[in-house]
């Protein structure tokens, strides 16, 4: 389950705190929490609107100034 701590509009800087993901099938709910963190700064302009993401799910979008290395394309995202 993903609570997102940022919302679409956002200014957000690296290693702060975007979403944090519950497992919800964890005996105890403090070790069964996940926060992940933005690791470059910059506007965060989306988010995925279903609260219950698997592996591999995009949670967020996040643009900033400068192309981060080893992207490619229009938006420069995997």
């Amino acid at each position: 389950i993903a609570v997102f701590r940022k919302k679409p509009g956002e200014e957000v800087k690296a290693g702060e705190t975007v979403a944090e993901l519950i497992d919800p099938h964890s005996e105890d709910p403090r070790n069964g929490m996940i926060s992940i963190v933005c690791e470059h700064g910059g506007f965060f302009f989306a988010r995925n609107s279903n609260h219950l993401v698997g592996a591999g799910d995009i949670l967020a979008r996040v643009c900033g100034d400068q192309p981060i290395s080893g992207r490619s394309g229009p938006m420069l995202s995997p």
